[in-house]
Formats: structure tokens, sequence, C-alpha cells
């Protein structure tokens, strides 16, 4: 158990650290894990927390997640799968303690959930991020307290929880006098990833009429935030994993490497570990970027916070277009019904959307129902039902053109955002919507 000091920010509580593990059935059997930390996880390969020798577990095979709610098992897309009794898993599955799983031909089981001393913000507020929910103070009290480690931290969260926004706290609260600097990783073309990164000098390829410098040396002296790392070409990696190594960057075009002090914070709603195990992401720059992990919960396993973040965008609305607005009973409840696939994006664009549409002086749950689609059936309803039976292409692009019009008021028009949340990669989501003149 470790021992915390509480401090005016921070007050100690009791809750999950770890989790042992037993491996009871295979080539490890009789082996036991005690580990430290919110995510654990397995596979045959070099750096993982659970390492096992059996022969049909994938390098990195499965994660398990320890949160205040519960235990959650993944598998990160292995061959032989990850199973429960006789189900094996194709998403996340909640596991208690005594429960067993199997990966490959081994038997693990969740032995005992440790507990410890924890910090917990006292504030429900940092650096423009909110929180009541214990998972998000404990965020909050983390964040303090590695915000001044050199090291490289990775965020995990869906889209939308605020993984940029907790960069943002690493950074305002590291003391480097550096800039932050964001790139989106998802939003670089693939042939300029490099010299994005890096830089480049006059006439290093096509189009190259002068020289520029790369994000890591704007951000010299700060901190780079790596959005959606887990996009970046795997060819490129390796030229990350050692300029993080090296702390130096060489311009495309030229030999001469240029020294940078350069903090790296990551982020991606992707599972890294699932993209080692399918040979799409390097597993030693893996390790590297999560030298520190952090994950931002999403809005439904905080529901306590929702009611919270709604007053905060009238607030803001408030100031912005000087009308106040409150919350009726019947409208709080209305969106603590729903479980916010968008996370916190998504109840931002509602509550704004309502609040410029809404006459009078509060928001009722009808008014929420009449100005969104949220409370609707689903994206079919988005654009009414027909008057009478269209042609199948008609019907369909009625429908295509709702959804779209759906899914860009929850992600915000955040197209990649969009993309993840449909299922559907950038390029073809952007031609779909320019087919259907909403781009």
């Amino acid at each position: 158990m470790t021992d915390h000091k509480e401090s005016p920010f921070e007050r100690i509580e009791t809750l999950a650290t770890g989790v042992t593990l037993n491996v009871e059935e295979g080539p490890d059997a009789g082996s036991e894990f005690v580990l430290d930390g919110l995510v654990v996880s397995g596979g045959r390969g070099a750096g993982q927390d659970v390492r096992l020798s059996d022969p049909q577990v994938s390098e990195a095979h499965f994660e398990l997640r320890i949160g205040d709610g519960g235990l959650v098992l993944h598998d990160l897309g292995s061959r032989n799968g990850t199973w429960v009794g006789r189900a094996r898993l194709r998403g996340p599955v909640e596991l208690h303690e005594g429960a067993s799983f199997f990966v490959g031909g081994s038997r693990v089981r969740v032995a005992s959930v440790e507990h410890g001393q924890v910090a917990v913000a006292r504030e429900d507020t940092l650096h423009q991020m909110y929180g009541v929910s214990v998972a998000m103070r404990r965020l909050f009290a983390l964040a303090r307290r590695i915000a001044p480690a050199p090291i490289e931290v990775l965020i995990e969260g869906e889209t939308g929880t605020g993984k940029e926004g907790i960069a943002r706290i690493l950074h305002e609260l590291s003391g480097r006098p550096g800039p932050l600097v964001p790139l989106n990783c998802a939003a670089v073309p693939r042939e300029l990833a490099e010299a994005t990164l890096f830089g480049h000098a006059k006439g290093a390829f096509t189009g190259a009429m002068g020289e520029a410098e790369g994000v890591f040396a704007a951000a010299d002296g700060g901190t780079l935030f790596l959005d959606e790392v887990g996009e970046l070409p795997l060819d490129l990696q390796p030229k990350l994993l050692r300029v993080l190594d090296q702390q130096e960057v060489t311009r495309v075009g030229e030999h001469t490497a240029r020294a940078v002090n350069v903090r790296v914070i990551s982020a991606t709603h992707r599972e890294l570990g699932r993209l080692v195990s399918q040979g799409e992401f390097r597993e030693d720059l893996f390790h590297r970027l999560a030298s520190l992990r952090v994950e931002v919960p999403p809005l439904r396993e905080r529901k306590e916070d929702i009611v919270g973040l709604a007053r905060l965008f009238l607030a803001a609305h408030a100031h912005e277009a000087g009308h106040r607005l409150r919350l009726r009973p019947d409208a709080e409840a209305a969106l603590l019904a729903l479980d916010w696939p968008g996370n916190v994006r998504q109840l931002k664009a509602v509550v704004r959307r309502t609040a410029y549409l809404v006459d009078g002086e509060e928001i009722s749950a009808d008014a929420l129902r009449r100005f969104g689609s949220e409370w609707s059936a689903g994206p079919a309803s988005l654009e009414g039902p027909p008057e009478a039976l269209l042609p199948l292409r008609d019907a369909t692009e009625q429908f295509q053109r709702g959804y779209c019009r759906h899914l860009l008021e929850v992600t915000d028009g955040d197209l990649g955002a969009a993309a993840d949340l449909a299922g559907y990669g950038r390029r073809g989501l952007r031609e779909l919507l320019v087919r259907l003149e909403l781009a």
C-alpha cells in the first residue's frame, strides 16, 4: 500500500489500485502476477505485464482495465481469441473477483483486486475540465502528480471524452516554458507525415519551395501533443522512436541532426495493443509512448457529471449570447437517460443547439426532444417517415442524409470523430458527404 500525504488540492480515498492474476492451466500454470496500475496487458511479447510462454497466445493478446466500477476484459485482436466460459469475446466484458478467462491454452483467474490509498482532487474543475465523479477527480489528482515528470504520457479514451483537455492540463502544470503544439496524426497526408513531424529543407521533395520546421522544432522547450497517434504510418514509427530516444531531429532533405527538448504526450481512441498484435504499430514505440498511461472515462461511466457539464455549457452560452437559461428537472432526467456515444462533445452540441433555439428562460425535456434526435428511435427517424413508399435508391439517400446530419451534430462537425463513430473511413465519409451535398 502506497502512503500519500493529503494536500490542499487532494484528499485520500481507498480505491482499486491493481490486480493479482493466477495462471491455473497451460505452460505457465502456477505463475502469479501481482500488478499495480489500472491497465494490465498480457501476451507473449516483450513488455507485456502478464507475459506467457504459451505458443497459442498472441504477442499482445488481452487487456484488463481496472476501474471503480469493476474489471473490464478486452481482446486485442488475438489469433485464437479470449474466452470467458464457452463465449469468445466480441467486445469488452465485465469480470468479477474470482472469475476466470482463457487465452490460447491457458486459463487465468482474477485472484484479487488490490486496493490502496489513492489521491483524488478536492475540486471538481481543473483548467477548463469538469468532473465531480470519483473517476474524474482521481484523474485530476493524477494529472497534477505526473505533469512535471519529463516522460511520455499516453492518454486513452473514446472520441469526445476530452483527451486534448488532459493534454493541456499536463502541459500547463508541467512548468515547461515552451508552447503546447498539437498535431492530429489522422489529418496529416501520409506522404507529408515525415516532413510535418521533422521539417524539410528547400527542394527536399516536389512542392517544397522553401524550408520549414516541423512540429518537433515548433514545440522545442515545450510539449508536442500527438492526437490519434495510432494513425502514424508504420514506416515512420522507427524515426519517431529515434527522436524520442535521442532528442534530436533531422529534417527531410538534410543529414545534420538538430537537438530539441520536447516532451511528447500522445492520445488515441484505438486500442494500441490491438494494433501491435495486428502488426500495425511497433511494440517498442508503444511502450515508449506509454511510459505513463491515463484513461479518460466515457460519459456513460460517470453520469454524475452530466448535469454539471450541461450547466457549464449553459453558462458559456449566457456569456456568449447574453441569454441565461436553466435546466428543468425533467430535462436533467432526459439527459441522464442517454448513454452519450459521442461523450462530452455530443452533450455540448445538444445543449448549445437547444440553448440557441429554445424560447423562454428554461429548457424542458420536450425542448431537448424537439430540437434533437438523440431521444428518437434511431437514425432512420431523423428525416421523418416518408409520406409514400419511395424507390429504394431515394429511400437509401434519405436515410443517409439524415444519418450523416445526425452524425455531424453529435461530433460537432469533427470529420475524424464522425468516421470513428460510424465505423467508416475518413475518405469514404468525406466523399459521401460531398455526394449528399452536406460538405
